[in-house]
């Protein structure tokens, strides 16, 4: 959309950091066959306010219902 509106710069730098996450999220959570989600808890105070809520874990540091290392196959 950066380009279309003629800002070039912003098309860049958002195309840059499009590249530099793809490149990453393949390095690190791609094994192979498929990709991984790699589970990290948080404690409750290290989650910034605006972004806690009353749905999900009730125990951030150990998240439930997580994929991990599987894949959901979808037939």
């Amino acid at each position: 959309m950066a380009r279309a509106t003629g800002d070039i710069g912003s098309a860049e730098t958002y195309r840059r950091l499009f590249e530099q996450g793809s490149h990453w999220i393949d390095a690190n959570l791609f094994n192979g066959e498929f990709y991984i989600q790699k589970v990290r808890g948080f404690r409750k105070d290290e989650i910034a306010n605006n972004l806690r809520g009353d749905m999900g874990a009730d125990n951030t540091e150990t998240p439930e219902y997580q994929v991990g290392g599987g894949c959901w196959r979808i037939n």
